[in-house]
């Protein structure tokens, strides 16, 4: 059962049950400021033990503790200490005040089954993809779907390409795929319905994909 908490223009509350609050930022878009905001303002709350466990994701942040929270308005004081400050940066994207997420540089064969099927539906050649895939640095806005998945936010615009209409039943640990106005990963075999337009080597994929974390940065590297 959930319950709508305190809101402001900056911050809004809801709980999800009794031991765990969703926080939104309200007045930020999508943004990378807005992925990294969250995700300091995640780490905080955890460092600072205002509760027993944090994530972010896309636009919230997802607070979590062992045992029920008696008092919500309380918490929510404790909660908007910390993480309002983030909201300002959010909404206004100025964000020195956070340090420099890492940049995580992956090596990509391209070489991908449905490369020409993302190349014919954007009409431009395969090589024009890849330049397009390649070129971004992406931001990590959520971790989900599988352990270690990150979505990348900031594919271009010209080669969002919707999913397959039936998903294949194994996709390979490293393949790089495209969904819609997403990119990523898969750190392990699985059922996907994404694109496929690349590889990265299966030895370093495991090692790759458990370094990546919330509002870290991603470029891609063209691999021979």
């Amino acid at each position: 059962m959930s319950a709508i908490g305190e809101q402001s223009e900056l911050l809004e509350f809801t709980w999800l049950g009794d031991a765990c609050l969703e926080i939104r930022f309200p007045s930020a878009d999508i943004s990378p400021a807005l992925f990294r905001a969250l995700a300091a303002a995640a780490t905080e709350l955890r460092e600072r033990k205002t509760c027993d466990g944090s994530t972010s994701s896309y636009g919230t942040i997802g607070a979590y503790w062992k045992h029920s929270c008696t008092v919500p308005a309380r918490v929510e004081a404790e909660v908007r200490a910390v993480v309002e400050p983030y909201a300002q940066i959010a909404e206004s994207r100025q964000t020195d005040a956070l340090s420099e997420p890492p940049l995580h540089e992956i090596p990509v064969h391209y070489d991908g089954p449905d490369l020409r099927r993302v190349a014919d539906h954007a009409g431009l050649t395969t090589h024009d993809v890849i330049a397009l895939h390649s070129g971004p640095q992406y931001t990590i806005a959520a971790i989900g779907f599988l352990p270690y998945f990150g979505y990348l936010w900031g594919l271009d615009s010209r080669i969002h390409t919707p999913r397959l209409d039936s998903p294949r039943t194994a996709v390979p640990a490293g393949a790089v795929g495209i969904g819609a106005d997403q990119t990523g990963i898969y750190p392990s075999s699985s059922p996907g319905g994404w694109n496929l337009i690349g590889q990265v080597e299966s030895r370093t994929v495991e090692k790759i994909c458990q370094s990546l974390r919330n509002g870290d940065r991603v470029q891609f590297i063209i691999q021979s």
